[in-house]
């Protein structure tokens, strides 16, 4: 192609440099997004399919970060005080599962 003065000066030039800047700070952010997603999230089961910028997000950091991982659900009721002992099998109307993730990080 040929490049005129005007491609290269003035509003074309800026207009272009702008194009770049902005494609460079959406493939930061899509980076970003793919990193840090499967760090906040740990409970996003396999049968999800989540995509950033067209690339499938693997829910696996903390299950591979971890060592002893272990998956623990406590039945939870908002009426009843925490340092009560009450039974699974207690029927609490008010009562919610609580999933906890425990585990040791080997890298800290």
């Amino acid at each position: 192609s040929i490049i005129t003065e005007e491609d290269t000066d003035g509003p074309h030039a800026m207009k272009r440099a702008l194009d770049v800047q902005q494609k460079i700070t959406v493939n930061q952010l899509m980076k970003e997004l793919r990193r840090e997603i499967p760090r906040t999230y740990l409970h996003i089961p396999d049968s999800f399919e989540i995509r950033v910028g067209g690339q499938r997000l693997v829910f696996k950091y903390w299950q591979e970060r971890l060592v002893e991982l272990s998956n623990i659900t406590i039945s939870v009721g908002s009426t009843i005080p925490w340092k009560q002992n009450f039974e699974v099998s207690d029927a609490h109307p008010d009562a919610y599962d609580l999933r906890l993730f425990i585990g040791f990080d080997r890298h800290r």
